[in-house]
């Protein structure tokens, strides 16, 4: 499905207005789901006759739903991803599009929103790195980094307790996130780079680094100095959430409570 909408001026819409959750199918080979709950538009001073849209989207494949106008919110009757890449995360983006002129133009959005019963947790929280799990072959993981949307770390399904182990063991938070972290902000911080300036995770990774180096980036900077700025990024996240330390003792504990 071809897009044509102009963008210009847009604003935000709040994840406190959005809210997704995907459906699994009741039987194996089924079509997956999704619901959408919006709210606030009305109060945004948004024209009421404008077109409400939700799009999920996986790799190269595409949707869209109408979800009726600002005055009058009406989800479609079968919300089915049937077009969606199986086996792929899928996020969505919400526009509110004025459709008076040919080409649409968008007055509000919200890019890049996981569903909130997605493995990072069911809350409104827009994970800053979702996780999703489906088979790599023999990789243990890979970084998803579509040109226009937030990055998704893949853990391998045929790892056994992948995702639980990433949430608890510090032996593998420090082996696979700094090389994940590391790969998007190179990313970010290359001027040769794909254009990201308009998408939302932008923002949340340039406020992580931030946060993170208590430096901000600058817009100009050569291999080598991107190089030195993302190694001193990724050493500062370590340094924080102390890896090497929590090892220490991590096995042991391990083998205790499977003892118990």
């Amino acid at each position: 499905m071809k897009r044509t909408i102009n963008s210009t001026g847009r604003r935000k819409l709040t994840l406190d207005q959005v809210t997704i959750r995907i459906e699994d199918p009741a039987v194996a080979g089924g079509t997956r789901r999704f619901s959408a709950e919006l709210t606030g538009l009305d109060d945004m001073n948004l024209p009421a006759n404008a077109r409400v849209y939700v799009e999920p989207y996986a790799r190269s494949s595409f949707m869209r739903f109408d979800y009726g106008t600002v005055a009058t919110l009406r989800a479609p009757s079968d919300t089915g991803l049937v077009d969606i890449d199986a086996g792929s995360p899928v996020l969505f983006d919400v526009k509110v599009v004025d459709e008076s002129e040919n080409i649409g133009r968008i007055l509000a959005a919200a890019r890049a929103i996981s569903p909130v019963n997605s493995v990072e947790g069911d809350d409104k929280r827009r994970s800053l790195l979702p996780v999703e799990s489906r088979d790599l072959g023999e990789l243990v993981w890979q970084l998803d980094m579509p040109p226009d949307a937030r990055p998704v770390l893949v853990l391998n399904s045929r790892v056994p307790n992948a995702l639980v182990r990433l949430k608890s063991d510090p032996l593998i938070q420090g082996a696979i996130l700094p090389a994940a972290i590391a790969l998007i902000l190179d990313r970010l911080l290359d001027p040769e780079g794909p254009g990201t300036e308009d998408d939302e995770w932008v923002d949340d990774w340039l406020t992580w680094y931030r946060a993170a180096t208590g430096i901000e980036p600058e817009e100009r900077l050569d291999a080598e100095e991107r190089r030195i700025l993302v190694l001193n990024a990724c050493q500062s996240f370590a340094t924080q959430q102390r890896f090497a330390t929590r090892t220490e003792g991590f096995g042991d504990q391990q083998e205790g409570s499977n003892n118990d």
